[in-house]
């Protein structure tokens, strides 16, 4: 089954900002606005070692409970990539790899907040979505010849986590989250002249099995233009 979730992404933040809209309680906390980045996922990006992630998410309270997550990164060349065109690079040939893409993210955070201590800090759940497409290849044959291997990985997933932020909600945050889910990666080898021919990833360890695991630690910053009353 083809995982296209692009358009499951628009579906569910657009729902949930009309949702936004119509809440008539005056909350001050949703004012915030988080501004983060996950420094690990330069290391290691949706298709894990070969691709490296730099992005941004962007974090904002729908509610004293819920707060709704949207991410945007460009794909790049991981390290695993990086070394094997260094082992293979001769000393009058040198070969590098180009990796590049898009990936989208999206969470809707549900945290179990007391009276006085609202949305977006402490402990929560939520759904976590992405959906990443892009390229691999050689970097002569991906621009000259434009020969690559084109991926797309799609995983839902539960995760739990913490978040780090002043009472005001203003200054420096940290994220933290674990979780797992179901995944779907694909990929097909794509050519100058003819169609692109399907890979098989079943028997790929990570890359073929179903199970997604996903985690790490965000760092940021949060802004409220308002002040608590």
């Amino acid at each position: 089954m083809k995982c296209n979730g692009l358009p499951l992404l628009l579906f569910l933040a657009l729902s949930l900002s009309a949702h936004s809209q119509t809440q008539k309680e005056y909350n001050p906390e949703r004012e915030i606005l988080i501004l983060k980045t996950c420094p690990g996922h330069m290391i290691s990006g949706p298709i894990p070692l070969l691709t490296s992630a730099y992005g941004f998410l962007l974090e904002t309270p729908l509610s004293k409970k819920t707060a709704i997550e949207l991410g945007f990164s460009e794909i790049g060349e991981g390290p695993a990539l990086y070394f094997i065109g260094k082992q293979l690079s001769q000393p009058y040939h040198t070969i590098s790899f180009l990796a590049k893409g898009v990936e989208l993210q999206f969470a809707c955070k549900y945290y179990f907040s007391k009276k006085k201590r609202l949305a977006p800090k402490g402990f929560y759940v939520a759904p976590l979505i992405q959906f990443s497409t892009g390229g691999i290849g050689q970097t002569y044959n991906y621009m000259a010849r434009n020969n690559y291997v084109g991926f797309t990985n799609c995983n839902i997933n539960a995760i739990y986590g913490f978040q780090q932020i002043r009472k005001n909600g203003r200054g420096f945050v940290v994220d933290y989250y674990l979780g797992l889910g179901y995944k779907k990666i694909t990929a097909e080898r794509h050519y100058a002249t003819g169609y692109p021919v399907p890979m098989d990833l079943s028997k790929d360890g990570y890359y073929g099995s179903p199970l997604s695991l996903v985690g790490g630690i965000y760092l940021g910053w949060g802004f409220s233009p308002k002040e608590k009353k």
